[in-house]
């Protein structure tokens, strides 16, 4: 789960396209595929020397890395020789094991622990031995407990492959079997319902023979068999017989293996080929009655895929699918290498976070630079003009404009002067009304007029009331404020009137 830093970094970070890198026996392809429409935007493929990989295994390390070498060569110049390639890698899948756990669905439950304690039981190399990884499927609908995926790989044989990228300077941000690429194609382009039933996914590639089972997106059983392992391909002269009775043979093997497993048929399968697709294609479907589920890839308008069969290339473009169009933030799909790959591309996620950032401050800095050097050259140039008009001023005319300017200015300085002295006094003059004011609203008294006497301290009230009594108790009220000296209510300023009476009240200031 990711922290609130990390997601901070993810959304103020660009998301960045990665290439895809495939290895076989016999090839190393490389495409950069658009997130947009998922079209081919850079490609290449390098043929590797006879025997350099056998059955998965590297056998010669320089001419892999030679292979790379041109392999980045063949790209764009951006490409330099130490400019790393961080890419998503798909391998021979005679590379891994591939196994499934069931572990009781548990919250609160470190999941990489209980996969860890599991894993010598399921592993078969030793645990020191291998690397792994494992994918969480969650939780099956028949056992109620939850699935994982665990990949195993050799160290002895991963390590051959991660030393050569790091001496030709690539850097895998994922590495997963070709088998799971292959899935991967299934569950993108296979355009039927019956995707979520077990299916049969048949693999003709270049190096051999894959038979995949898969049921709710899952991988349940993965099998692979090399070419060179086909006693009648020893000579070269493999008729379409030839491969009618292979397929069947081993298609029937998986068939039973799964039936014995779990007690259930399978009806539907997928095939890729790239030569006899449809001949072979019609043959399982007839032979072993299987209904088959198409799978239709996407156009690659790209040159130098424009006359080949996409089937060929399915391994590439599983692996594709992954490095584009998943971003790395949420790719949870298995993983077997050295290094945690979810850090990798975290630290690399903060290289660029820094990178780009620091980049935009570095602009922002130098355009408010900018700006602020216009700002001061703009005032200099207006302090010089000023001082050049002033210069200037020589003639009677223009001296007689300056001293009109300053009598007005001496003018307006003294209506300042004596506004401030006014403004002054009406502050001191508000301390006195306040308590005039709201002692008047608490006894109904109304205020008709006040009058500042000139010359001394008195301030009188000219007001009305409805008693006598409420007049008073508004007099008492104003001297125990304790603003005014004295105040005197004459009696003899009562008059009558329709609402009540009329008074006149002396406030004496301090």
């Amino acid at each position: 789960m990711p922290n609130i830093f990390e997601k901070v970094i993810d959304k103020l970070t660009p998301r960045e396209v990665f290439p895809a890198l495939q290895i076989t026996d016999k090839k190393i392809r490389y495409a950069l595929f658009s997130s947009y429409d998922f079209s081919i935007k850079n490609f290449s493929e390098i043929e590797l020397p006879a025997n350099t990989i056998i059955k998965g295994e590297v056998k010669n390390e320089a001419n892999l890395i030679a292979a790379l070498n041109s392999l980045r060569n063949s790209l764009n110049s951006k490409n330099k020789k130490d400019f790393k390639i961080q890419c998503l890698v798909s391998l021979p899948s005679s590379v891994f094991f591939l196994r499934t756990l069931e572990i009781p669905d548990v919250s609160n439950v470190s999941y990489e622990e209980a996969v860890k304690l599991n894993l010598a039981q399921i592993s078969p190399i030793e645990v020191k031995d291998a690397y792994f990884d494992f994918q969480n499927l969650g939780v099956s609908q028949k056992t109620r407990q939850r699935e994982f995926l665990i990949g195993i790989a050799s160290k002895n044989k991963l390590n051959a492959y991660l030393e050569a990228f790091q001496k030709s300077n690539f850097q895998p941000l994922a590495i997963e079997p070709e088998s799971l690429s292959i899935l991967r194609d299934f569950q993108y382009f296979s355009r039927t319902v019956e995707k979520n039933a077990a299916n049969l996914i048949i693999y003709f590639s270049i190096d051999g023979l894959m038979i995949l089972i898969t049921k709710d997106g899952k991988l349940l059983f993965d099998y692979y068999l090399y070419w060179s392992d086909i006693e009648e391909a020893q000579d070269g002269k493999i008729t379409l017989a030839d491969f009618e009775s292979l397929l069947t043979r081993e298609i029937r093997r998986v068939l039973e293996f799964y039936y014995l497993k779990s007690g259930e048929n399978i009806a539907y399968f997928s095939f890729f080929s790239p030569f006899l697709k449809d001949e072979l294609s019609q043959f399982i479907s007839t032979k072993l009655n299987l209904k088959e589920i198409k799978i239709v890839f996407p156009e690659f308008n790209y040159a130098d895929l424009q006359n080949k069969t996409k089937d060929d290339y399915a391994g590439l473009i599983g692996i594709g699918i992954r490095s584009t169009l998943i971003p790395r933030s949420i790719d949870d799909y298995l993983s077997v290498t050295s290094q945690d790959t979810t850090e990798i591309y975290k630290n690399l996620q903060l290289n660029s976070f820094i990178s780009l950032w620091g980049k935009i401050i570095a602009f922002t800095l130098l355009g408010l630079t900018c700006i602020l050097g216009g700002v001061y050259g703009f005032t200099i140039y207006n302090k010089n003009q000023v001082e050049k008009s002033l210069a200037n001023i020589s003639n009677a005319s223009q001296v007689a404009q300056f001293q009109t300017l300053q009598n007005n200015a001496k003018e307006f300085n003294l209506l300042l002067d004596q506004l401030e002295k006014i403004s002054l006094k009406a502050s001191n003059s508000s301390k006195y009304l306040v308590p005039i004011i709201e002692n008047a609203g608490s006894n109904r008294v109304i205020i008709k007029r006040l009058n500042f006497a000139s010359g001394n301290k008195n301030i009188i009230i000219q007001a009305s009331a409805p008693s006598q009594g409420a007049a008073l108790n508004y007099k008492s009220q104003l001297e125990s404020s304790g603003v005014f000296e004295k105040v005197d209510l004459p009696l003899s300023s009562f008059s009558q009137n329709p609402q009540g009476v009329d008074f006149n009240l002396i406030a004496t200031i301090f």
